[in-house]
């Protein structure tokens, strides 16, 4: 991102760290129009996928992406719990330029 290196584990830990309800996921930077942006693609636990609450989760992961990295959050997807497969790395293929096209390539469905 820009003239800085993160390690995505660290964003991805971030996010899990603000709210319980998030599993298993994935950072990524993606190219858009306006530059460098980064993607989170997380699970979430069998217990929250119910009654999460999606606007909340939302709004604590990107605080915490911006307080702990001074980064923006361009998108986060919440997937339903096994979506990705344990030990899976998610990887965006260069060629899909948005978030859009990626979860139509991948079939992923995010819970809204």
């Amino acid at each position: 991102m820009g003239s800085r290196n993160y390690d995505p584990s660290d964003i991805e830990a971030a996010a899990c760290e603000v709210d319980p309800s998030l599993a298993a996921g994935g950072a990524f930077a993606l190219e858009t129009e306006a530059g460098d942006a980064v993607v989170l693609v997380h699970e979430v636990t069998r217990e929250a996928a119910r009654d999460i609450d999606v606007n909340l989760v939302a709004g604590k992961v990107t605080e915490a992406v911006s307080r702990g990295f001074g980064l923006n959050l361009y998108d986060l997807v919440l997937l339903r719990p096994g979506a990705l497969s344990p030990g899976c790395a998610i990887r965006l293929p260069g060629r899909f330029r948005s978030l859009c096209s990626w979860r139509i390539f991948t079939g992923m469905r995010p819970i809204h």
